[in-house]
């Protein structure tokens, strides 16, 4: 189930206490879990924060995150469209559920 909220950032871990929370980074000088390895670090309560394509994540918020999201993007693009942005991650926690779901089945 996908819920939105729009808060400040001192709000933000009051309303999400007991989850794991991911920030996207548009910088590529700090370290970040890369897209296509999300399903290593979720914990099955995750929350995901995005910020527009022009400024990104405040720094704020990226210094309360548990970690920091990067998707690989082709050299010469330096930010996706926030709905984009949204899709992937999505896609790639939907996929380790799945997987994982599959795993525990076996």
């Amino acid at each position: 189930r996908v819920q939105v909220h729009e808060v400040l950032p001192s709000e933000l871990m009051t309303l999400l206490p007991k989850y794991r929370l991911f920030a996207t980074d548009l910088s590529v000088d700090r370290p970040a879990v890369p897209s296509w390895r999300l399903g290593e670090y979720l914990s099955g309560r995750d929350a995901f924060v995005f910020g527009n394509e022009a400024r990104g994540v405040s720094e704020e918020v990226l210094a309360l995150a548990h970690e920091r999201l990067r998707i690989p993007m082709a050299p010469g693009i330096d930010s996706l469209n926030v709905g984009v942005s949204v899709g992937v991650v999505l896609h790639e926690a939907l996929g380790a559920a799945v997987q994982a779901a599959r795993t525990r089945k076996a």
